[in-house]
């Protein structure tokens, strides 16, 4: 049972870890390190419970059906009245909320159905299939952060010089960016542009843009699709921003 948990709190982490937004202040972190404990501690009781447990791990499994549901619903609208990229987003936080409820829902289920039990009934192929949703999705975040930071450094590389320090800006709103300086901010769900023109076809801003001063020719945009910074003309763009915040 202790493995069992161990596997369940470590990949919850590794979930939020690749999701949340950073906590703005001293305060706002120990909130959040204060409802984790509490969270914590009632989930073991609840363990311990075996009747409130089968109630609980109905209601989780419910609001995960409910979840997939009305998410997928909405991230469908999404797709048809904005930006792709915002539907994958969408979809992404859908998932995530969804697998979180899903792997409690059949953790809890694993003591009231016994373990024995839980494998004829499938309790225990639920908790693998919420587990592995949650370990791909965290994958697929911090993958495209790491994979933007990697970018950065190959771009900057190719330079033939440099007296100026690169800097990736992020779409704030529909016509402004702001500047990015760590990879908490890259994570997949961190940004996006979801503000498109009155076709609902053409983004009005990009996802990123990395910005060389120097370089008076080219600047890239970050493509999600492909997961890269791809060149843009800078007399083709001339509305793009071409220096550092």
């Amino acid at each position: 049972m202790l493995k069992s948990n161990a596997i369940l709190l470590l990949s919850l982490l590794f979930l939020a870890s690749a999701t949340l937004p950073l906590p703005e202040n001293c305060g706002q972190a120990g909130l959040l390190i204060a409802c984790f404990i509490l969270l914590t501690l009632l989930y073991g009781i609840l363990q311990r419970r075996q009747t409130a447990s089968y109630w609980v791990a109905r209601l989780l499994a419910l609001a995960a059906n409910f979840t997939v549901f009305a998410g997928g619903l909405l991230a469908v609208l999404a797709a048809g009245i904005g930006s792709a990229a915002a539907a994958a987003v969408g979809a992404f936080q859908v998932l995530a909320l969804a697998a979180t409820l899903a792997a409690l829902s059949a953790h809890l289920d694993l003591p009231s159905l016994g373990y024995r039990n839980a494998a004829s009934r499938g309790g225990w192929g639920r908790r693998r299939i919420a587990l592995i949703t949650i370990l791909l999705l965290g994958s697929w975040s911090w993958g495209s952060a790491l994979r933007m930071a990697l970018q950065v450094g190959a771009v900057q590389a190719g330079a033939e010089y440099s007296q100026t320090q690169s800097c990736i800006l992020i779409a704030k709103n529909s016509s402004e960016y702001q500047e990015v300086d760590n990879i908490w901010d890259m994570r997949l769900p961190r940004f996006y542009a979801g503000w498109t023109g009155p076709t609902g076809t053409t983004l009005l801003v990009y996802h990123a843009i990395l910005v060389r001063p120097e370089d008076l020719v080219s600047l890239y945009t970050w493509s999600k699709t492909r997961m890269r910074f791809e060149p843009r003309d800078r007399t083709r763009n001339p509305y793009l921003p071409r220096q550092c915040r």
